[in-house]
């Protein structure tokens, strides 16, 4: 299994409010879209997965704070040791999957994705799950990954910054790089920024390395009708033809 960097974040309240919010918020509405059982963000800890956020419907037998011991015939395993995807339609007809704990819980699908410090270490997973097979539409796999990005942004940033940024109980200021330049290049088209060595880098990136402030993504309202409403229309009507 590769150095898991989750001992960064001890536990959920170590992330910024904001964030807490918009990953619960991920979680529920990645469970309506998808009309699965539970929607999950999991993250490492030795031999254990603790669930930090669990999707609030009231079908969902997993809830947040919940561990799990990383044991080979549960679903999370192989994503952190391989750190690869694994989705299973149907675990009733896998061979190594049909007597699993999360099949025998009732679980015979799912989507698992590894969430990973930039530096490529382990953190934990997101995860879908659901009671029924499901086979999982391309479209519906690519919104999930790239959620899952968001987090791994996310996260990233709050690492970081936690690293950066003086403890709040000690009178340190907050920290701003001397090397920061009274004038700086901004790429009028990708808005990227550039730096004392010449190279090209996000805005979010800059602010993060220099300075003490950090961006929480998301995606707002008008743009999450841009890009994903369709799907919302696609649920909905499904949802009348039932």
């Amino acid at each position: 299994m590769g150095k898991v960097s989750s001992e960064n974040i001890s536990n959920n309240r170590e992330i910024p409010l904001s964030i807490r919010s918009e990953w619960q918020d991920i979680v529920n509405i990645v469970t309506e879209l998808e009309e699965v059982k539970a929607t999950l963000i999991l993250k490492i800890t030795e031999d254990f997965l603790e669930i930090l956020f669990s999707s609030q419907n009231n079908d969902n037998p997993y809830k947040a704070g919940e561990k799990q011991k990383l044991e080979d015939d549960i679903y999370f395993t192989p994503v952190i040791k391989d750190k690869s995807e694994l989705i299973i339609a149907d675990a009733l007809s896998h061979e190594r999957w049909h007597d699993s704990i999360n099949a025998n819980k009732g679980m015979i699908s799912c989507i698992c994705l590894p969430i990973n410090h930039y530096k490529g270490e382990s953190f934990g997973e997101l995860c879908i799950l659901d009671d029924k097979v499901n086979t999982f539409s391309k479209l519906h796999i690519h919104l999930l990954k790239y959620l899952r990005e968001l987090i791994q942004y996310q996260l990233n940033n709050v690492v970081f910054n936690k690293a950066l940024v003086p403890d709040s109980n000690s009178n340190s200021v907050a920290i701003i790089s001397k090397d920061i330049p009274h004038f700086m290049h901004l790429c009028s088209f990708c808005r990227r920024i550039k730096d004392k060595n010449s190279n090209w880098i996000l805005m979010e990136e800059f602010f993060s390395r220099y300075i003490d402030i950090y961006f929480s993504h998301g995606i707002c309202d008008s743009c999450l009708e841009k890009h994903y409403g369709y799907l919302f229309k696609k649920n909905k009507e499904s949802k009348k033809e039932e």
